[in-house]
């Protein structure tokens, strides 16, 4: 609640545009806002993903007000023909957007050989088959990564050679045989298809490094009208004060780690609508399981990827996401103190909200 009151109280001091929270998902109904997909993987993961039902039944989830379980099946060892994977989540927002600040806190990040965990966005319907609604992956990584990788998929029209390592973020781009990989169409010349354009987030973002440090905050600012996209990490700790605050201002926290432009002329802003949120837990599959020689030579000169999920589930005690806040902002524009007024109504009904969510919320035991 304390989150309102200080958006608000910006808001009565005319504030330049800043950000409102429109909704805050952890907490007692944060699976009431996700469809658990349950359909064969799309990226030929040795996954078996289930619906709420079947994730509850094995304990794949839990919550409270304070954070969210996710994880994978730890228990069971499955004969090496087996016809389906191990059992694990796949979560899809109801809600999806146009636009917005996402923050998203994490205690505990999957991690170890054979996961592929990702918070990602896209957008798909029934006139629109993907990739033409976009997707931005804002947390992925394989295996031992140490480092987040965060790239979009788009269809042909979306370039962003002319982004710059170093001016125009913080962080470098992903590279294959050298060459930075800024095409962010799914077929592009010279990338691997689907490979998007990718860009690699700083040291101690991924994995054992993130979770050893207590975990970290990601911000992604989706902003057609500014022509960007751009993703920021926090250490534990070192969030900035507006954000810590919930009147987040993005403005003032200097160069993200990933930034993509939606420059009419190279990659227009109509490449990315009507998204939703994922968190996704896959194993081996398209990419981690093509990574998995060079990520886990060890294990690899035993067994394969598929052989570790189905039969080792003693390898697989790090697969879990542990979730403590996911929040979404909406920009307002610039306002004018004569606009006080106005924003205050606008604020007052997100304190009330809040207020009644904290004053109805109920104890949940975790089935964990």
């Amino acid at each position: 609640m304390r989150r309102a009151y200080a958006a608000a109280l910006l808001l009565l001091q005319g504030a330049a545009s800043m950000y409102v929270l429109e909704e805050a998902y952890v907490g007692m109904e944060f699976f009431q806002k996700f469809r658990f997909f349950n359909d064969t993987d799309p990226s030929k993961g040795t996954v078996e993903y289930v619906d709420y039902v079947g994730a509850v039944r094995n304990r794949l989830i839990s919550g409270n007000d304070e954070e969210v379980y996710m994880g994978v099946d730890m228990e069971s060892v499955l004969p090496q023909d087996s016809k389906i994977g191990r059992k694990s989540v796949r979560l899809q927002s109801l809600k999806t957007y146009d636009r917005g600040l996402f923050v998203i806190s994490i205690r505990h990040m999957p991690t170890g050989c054979a996961v592929w965990p990702a918070f990602w966005m896209y957008g798909e319907d029934a006139a629109n088959e993907w990739p033409k609604l976009g997707e931005y992956d804002m947390i992925e990584g394989i295996n031992n990564d140490a480092f987040v990788k965060t790239t979009m998929h788009t269809d042909a029209g979306c370039d962003q050679s002319q982004v710059k390592e170093g001016s125009d973020f913080d962080s470098t781009w992903f590279r294959t045989n050298g060459r930075a990989t800024d095409n962010c169409y799914v077929r592009a010349p010279g990338q691997y298809f689907n490979q998007g354009c990718s860009q690699e987030g700083p040291a101690g973002s991924f994995g054992v490094s993130l979770n050893s440090g207590g975990g970290g905050t990601f911000v992604g600012e989706w902003d057609p009208d500014e022509g960007r996209i751009q993703t920021w990490f926090f250490r534990k700790g070192e969030e900035p004060r507006d954000l810590r605050s919930g009147a987040p201002r993005p403005d003032r926290w200097g160069k993200p780690y990933s930034f993509f432009s939606l420059a009419e002329d190279t990659c227009p802003a109509r490449h990315f609508q009507s998204m939703r949120m994922v968190f996704s837990l896959n194993l081996c599959g398209d990419l981690a399981g093509s990574h998995f020689p060079t990520g886990c030579p060890d294990l690899a000169e035993r067994m394969t990827c598929e052989e570790l999920v189905l039969e080792h589930p003693e390898l697989l005690r790090e697969a879990y996401w542990l979730v403590s806040a996911l929040d979404v902002y909406q920009k307002l524009p610039d306002l004018p103190v004569a606009a006080a007024d106005s924003a205050a109504s606008f604020s007052a009904g997100a304190v009330a909200a809040a207020a009644k969510a904290q004053g109805e919320a109920q104890p949940w035991e975790a089935p964990r």
